[in-house]
């Protein structure tokens, strides 16, 4: 499958992963990182362990996501759009990272309760840790795949491969 990219650099209709997609792609996205403030501060106020009510409110905020990314193409046809635009963006920001923050307050849903102090918290950066190693594994992959080989010649190092070594 080749495609011939595009000289306009806007997204095309393929590029578009769908509502329900992007809803996830979202939920999941934001979901991590509101998983770490929302874990520090139910340990504030006294929440043992690692609240488990963001992740099971998750598939309702995907969908909720989903469903007003197919309604906002049709909302800003209108008129009134221009109002209502700054508080469309912090509905979205407040759905997909306040409510997990205060789920893991108000109703944590604790698992794990024999973890010291401050460990949940530490365990709530694993998952952004380990999808940035994942993203910078792939970067690396793909930096490689797209290198051309040029026979027995030795690359010219670029100037952002500098060795700190000199």
């Amino acid at each position: 499958m080749n495609r011939e990219p595009n000289p306009t650099g806007q997204d095309t209709e393929e590029d578009d992963p769908g509502a329900l997609a992007g809803g996830v792609i979202y939920t999941v996205t934001f979901l991590l990182v509101a998983y770490i403030p929302a874990t520090f501060t139910g340990e504030l106020f006294g929440n043992r362990g690692l609240p488990l009510s963001p992740w099971l409110f998750a598939p309702l905020v995907s969908l909720a996501l989903a469903v007003m990314m197919l309604l906002e193409p049709h909302l800003q046809s209108r008129i009134w759009w221009s109002r209502v635009q700054n508080v469309w963006g912090a509905l979205l920001l407040g759905l997909s990272v306040v409510v997990p923050i205060l789920l893991a307050v108000v109703r944590p849903m604790p698992v794990w309760t024999w973890l010291p102090l401050a460990v949940p918290t530490v365990l709530s950066f694993l998952p952004i840790a380990l999808a940035l190693w994942c993203v910078k594994r792939w970067h690396r992959h793909l930096r490689k795949r797209q290198r051309p080989e040029l026979g027995p010649f030795t690359p010219v190092p670029r100037v952002s491969d500098h060795d700190p070594q000199d």
